[in-house]
């Protein structure tokens, strides 16, 4: 096994070509490798079986490797012939369920970690995890006299409160509503800023990916496919896999051309610039990548489409409109258009960058 040297010692987190089995079944997770710098917040999304738990399990202690090393604070954590105890690492991990313990008050829960230290700094590091996290004033409460989203602060505190390098979280709000996921993680976020600590974050849920992390490595069949920010991810793809897995979108067939020395691609709804991202050569038949804010809604448009689906989102509508081509695409409108189903309404496009895949691709 040939390893590459760190590219920074210093930072809280480097995993390199790391490779894990489940006995002598095949690897679930292939080769994998990503850094992440001081005070960064990544995230592994993707879909259930692709292997962004058992990355994080690794990355906590809880998993032998096959290949490849482990790198966290400079200090190598874990290789195939050594691994530190997860209680050594300096890491601290938010589970899915929270993992409290329920015959302990909030600030004992806290403190669980930090048993090795003066009782005087104990006292007032719970003390600051309590203010960081929003709790003051319910230090004496027990788990269950505590909402969910208080729950899930108290093990972030917890996770927090011995000062780590590094803090791995597992689905932390599936356990939640809606509403209170969006709100809490953008609250979490804002916990993890402030208190200068990077992080790992595994989830499927793209909204709390994009919510919360400075990068994200979408993850398929054991590899990342894309390691990026969230606004480069959704406009920028660089798989079909990712195009389709990241965001709302479809895709319509395209045919690629050369037109007076220009690469353009017509599709039922008119020709569109190729740029760098719209694989294919003239003659090419593609799969072309619309988003929902690509297809705009305008009365005075010569082309139209007919509504077959609509979901009501209060400020918008979700349409769902099939093209005289029989295709069907998305667009965001205004809710104030409130157009019945088989109604025809016209259509054009507004596409900044164009994404497309030779057909068959990925």
């Amino acid at each position: 096994m040939s390893l590459s040297p760190l590219a920074d010692a210093g930072a809280p987190l480097q995993v390199q070509r790391l490779t894990v089995a489940y006995g002598l079944n095949a690897p679930v997770v292939r080769e994998l490798s990503f850094e992440l710098r001081v005070n960064e917040i990544a995230c592994l999304l993707g879909p259930s079986g692709c292997g962004k738990t058992t990355v994080l399990r690794a990355v906590a202690g809880f998993v032998p490797l096959l290949d490849g090393r482990i790198v966290v604070g400079g200090r190598e954590a874990s290789s195939p012939t050594h691994a530190e105890p997860p209680e050594r690492r300096g890491v601290g991990v938010v589970f899915q369920d929270y993992a409290l313990f329920p015959h302990l008050s909030v600030a004992d829960n806290i403190a669980f970690g930090l048993r090795r230290w003066d009782a005087r700094e104990r006292e007032r590091r719970v003390g600051e995890m309590l203010q960081l996290v929003g709790l003051q004033g319910m230090a004496r409460r027990y788990p269950h006299e505590l909402s969910g989203g208080q729950q899930q602060r108290v093990a972030l505190g917890r996770a927090l409160a011995p000062q780590p390098a590094l803090v791995l979280m597992d689905e932390p709000f599936s356990n939640l509503d809606v509403d209170l996921r969006e709100r809490l993680s953008g609250e979490v976020r804002e916990i993890l800023k402030a208190s200068g600590t990077s992080a790992v974050l595994v989830t499927h849920d793209q909204h709390e990916a994009f919510a919360m992390a400075d990068v994200i490595g979408l993850m398929h069949e054991g590899r990342i496919d894309q390691w990026d920010a969230p606004y480069q991810l959704y406009h920028y793809p660089s798989s079909r896999f990712a195009a389709d897995f990241v965001g709302a979108g479809v895709f319509v067939r395209g045919l690629v051309r050369d037109i007076a020395g220009e690469r353009r691609i017509s599709i039922a709804l008119g020709d569109l610039d190729a740029g760098a991202l719209a694989h294919g050569t003239p003659g090419q038949v593609v799969d072309v990548l619309l988003r929902p804010d690509d297809v705009l809604h305008d009365d005075a448009a010569p082309m139209t489409a007919a509504v077959v689906r609509k979901l009501f989102r209060g400020a918008e509508f979700l349409y769902t409109l099939r093209l005289d081509s029989g295709e069907e695409v998305l667009s965001l409108v205004p809710s104030h258009h409130n157009h019945a189903i088989g109604e025809r309404i016209g259509v054009r496009l507004e596409v900044d960058q164009v994404v497309a895949f030779p057909v068959g691709a990925g």
